[in-house]
């Protein structure tokens, strides 16, 4: 019997994302920082109600960096698709590179929207592209093949 997979939330993940912290380097906001370079990520959905059926794991893609906001202890990395397809519910596609200590990193849904209605999202001269693969993580691992 096929159990169904857990899945936290679909997304898609950095393929290099060595290559993007030194394209977009990490703010430093003090000890206990967290750094999500080891999984950076645009999520898709967080706790989907579809499971898996509105993803094609193991698909490739190149996205690009428009922007990023650097605010109330949170920096985040705006995002857009190659393409015309919505490629998250959020409102604002991004990337969270870092967090402080006690700040969530779904708190940058928040920093981006004040950003972009302030007036304050640092927008980069040149979009940034990277490439991405479509999967989920079920709170343990990443999962980005069907195999």
């Amino acid at each position: 019997m096929n159990e169904k997979p857990k899945v936290l939330y679909t997304a898609y993940f950095l393929t290099n994302p060595k290559l993007f912290s030194k394209q977009i380097p990490p703010v430093y906001f003090g000890e206990g920082d967290r750094h999500y370079d080891d999984v950076f990520h645009v999520t898709k959905d967080y706790k989907p109600l579809s499971g898996l059926s509105d993803i094609k794991i193991g698909r490739k893609r190149t996205f690009y960096a428009i922007g990023q906001a650097v605010m109330d202890d949170i920096q985040a990395v705006l995002v857009q698709p190659s393409d015309s397809e919505k490629i998250s519910k959020n409102e604002y596609p991004h990337i969270t590179i870092v967090t402080a200590k006690g700040e969530r990193p779904q708190d940058s849904n928040k920093i981006l929207k004040k950003a972009i209605e302030a007036g304050l999202l640092q927008r980069f001269d040149n979009p940034i592209p990277f490439e991405v693969v479509e999967g989920y993580h079920d709170g343990e691992k990443i999962h980005i093949s069907t195999d």
